[in-house]
């Protein structure tokens, strides 16, 4: 894949995550018995903050690119696969830098 559609790619992610997260702001809206709303909230709070992680991740992986870094590893500086990239195209670092964090 080239950079191009990768950075569509991430671009359209990261819109639908913000939607999602939209959605799970909209949930948390009082409504009902307040022990299954605790639950709930807290779920939704888990899940909105995955997402948030990966919108972070994703925004990042787009600087990187703006910079002419994206593939390059963060924490070694060397170049992260391109079949790395290709399954995990937010990803800041190579596998050796992966696995020793």
């Amino acid at each position: 894949m080239d950079l191009n559609a990768r950075k569509t790619m991430l671009i359209m992610r990261r819109r639908a995550l913000l939607a999602d997260l939209a959605s799970i702001g909209k949930a948390l809206r009082p409504a009902g018995p307040q022990d299954a709303k605790a639950v709930q909230e807290r779920v939704f709070h888990a899940l909105g903050r995955v997402q948030q992680i990966e919108v972070e991740r994703i925004e990042a992986a787009l600087r990187r690119m703006e910079s002419g870094q994206y593939g390059v590893c963060t924490g070694c500086g060397t170049s992260i696969l391109p079949a790395r990239l290709e399954l995990l195209p937010d990803t800041p670092v190579c596998e050796d830098c992966n696995w020793a964090a």
